[in-house]
This record gives C-alpha cells, sequence and structure tokens, in this order.
C-alpha cells in the first residue's frame, strides 16, 4: 500500500499561501504549514481541520528556529506514515524604498527572508523529495522580479535571484525527477496591501483593479489553481518554468 502523498507550505496564515494550502488539502493531500504568526495559522486549521493541516509557527529567517522546526516536521511525516510530494515557498516579506534610502538591513532582510530561507529548507529537506520522487518544490517569486518598478530594488532583485535559483535547481534536480518551477503573481488582493477589504468602490481598490489588462486586481485563489497544476502529475513534463499569473500585467 502507498503512502499518502504531503506537502509543505510556508506561509500559510492567509493569503497565497493559505489559498494553496487550501486546494492541496481539497485534493486530498495533507498539509504542514509554517509561517510566524501563530493565530493565523490556527485560522488556516480551523479552515482546513485539524486532521487535514499541521502547522509549526516559525521565523525560517533563523537557521536554528529553522532546523528545529524540521525535526518535527520529520516526525510528523514519520508518525503518519506520509511521503513528502512537494514544497512550496511562499513566505516573504515586502519593502518599498527609493534605492538611496535602501539601507543594508533592509537588503539583508529581503535576503534572509525571501530567498536564503527558501535555500536552507529546500536543501534540507532534500533527502525526503528524492525518497519519494517524482515530487516537486514549488517557488513563489512575483512579477517584479520579472519587471521590476521604482521604489522596490531589494524586493525585486531578491525575487529575480530567485527565478534564477529554481532554474538552476531545475537543471540539477531533473534527472533525480524533482520538478522545480516558479510562479510569478502579479497585483494579488491579500493582507500585505492596505486596500484589502476595502469597498468595491473605493479609490484604491479601482486603481488597483485597473493596472491589468484583464480588469481586476488577481485573487489568491488565481494563484492557487496555477500552482496546484505545477505542484501535480498534471504538469509532470515541466521543470524550470516561470509562471507569470498577473492579468497581464507584464505586458
Amino acid at each position: 500500500m502507498s503512502k499518502v502523498q504531503a506537502y509543505i507550505v510556508t506561509g500559510a496564515g492567509s493569503g497565497i499561501g493559505q489559498a494553496i494550502a487550501k486546494r492541496i488539502v481539497a485534493q486530498g493531500h495533507p498539509v504542514f504549514g509554517l509561517g510566524r504568526d501563530s493565530k493565523k495559522l490556527e485560522n488556516t486549521a480551523k479552515l482546513l481541520g485539524a486532521k487535514n493541516f499541521f502547522f509549526a509557527s516559525v521565523n525560517l529567517a533563523n537557521s536554528n528556529e529553522s532546523s528545529q522546526m524540521n525535526a518535527e516536521i520529520r516526525k510528523w511525516l514519520g508518525h503518519n506514515d506520509l511521503t513528502l510530494a512537494g514544497l512550496v515557498n511562499n513566505a516573504g516579506v515586502v519593502d518599498r524604498g527609493t534605492f538611496d534610502s535602501t539601507s543594508d538591513g533592509i537588503w539583508e532582510r529581503q535576503f534572509q527572508n525571501n530567498l536564503l530561507s527558501a535555500v536552507r529548507l529546500t536543501r534540507d529537506f532534500y533527502p525526503e523529495l528524492r525518497a519519494s520522487a517524482p515530487s516537486s518544490v514549488l517557488n513563489i517569486s512575483s512579477n517584479l522580479g520579472l519587471r521590476p518598478i521604482p521604489n522596490t530594488s531589494a524586493y525585486s532583485a531578491i525575487k529575480a535571484a530567485m527565478v534564477n535559483w529554481t532554474q538552476s535547481l531545475a537543471l540539477e534536480w531533473a534527472p533525480l525527477h524533482i520538478r522545480v518551477n516558479c510562479l510569478c503573481p502579479g497585483l494579488v488582493d491579500t493582507p500585505i496591501h492596505p486596500f484589502f477589504g476595502q469597498d468595491e468602490s473605493s479609490e484604491h481598490r479601482q486603481m488597483a483593479h485597473q493596472l491589468a489588462p484583464l480588469g481586476r486586481m488577481g485573487t489568491a485563489d488565481d494563484i492557487a489553481d496555477a500552482a496546484w497544476f505545477l505542484l501535480s502529475g498534471a504538469s509532470s513534463w515541466t521543470t524550470g518554468s516561470v509562471l507569470s499569473v498577473d492579468g497581464g500585467m507584464g505586458l
């Protein structure tokens, strides 16, 4: 009897990460969600069901915390006789500001939270991903990693690095049947934006909708749809892909 396939999703407390976790659970797979805010993770667990969603509050940018958490995930996998089918690196932070006002601390914060934490987690779970191959890694970058806008130099540069790392890793791990792909969302209506939850008639929301040629902001479910495609067997001949899901904003 084959083992149940499980997934790890970072930044699973809200927004895109929560939507991806919800989509994976809907396909019959348990998810271990990671994030900094335990209350948000608890809300996700209530939404998805305690039997489907397990979680740990952790600062992934802290290597010691990350290592301790990894041990807990391995216990969870072993105790429940699960195999690790995929890893979603979604957690991240956003810092805006002009280049001349962006300190070393901001660059280091972007690097630690938006790239190195994902690199570390993926490396640490390489044995499990290889043992369960065919398996997959999905990195959530940004359309700003492909086409930056003013006042986002640190964030855009690190997200561009994630795109390149995705493709490098895809080449290296293809012979092992571990697929590695990348999603680049555009403007998505999530709590990370100040206009989230405002009335649709608000000026800020109307302006945000108008930025996309398709005439609306994206939803977290839009990204989850694309994420599940890249995680699932439906994309079994796809690796190193960098998929923009942005309503045409990149055009």
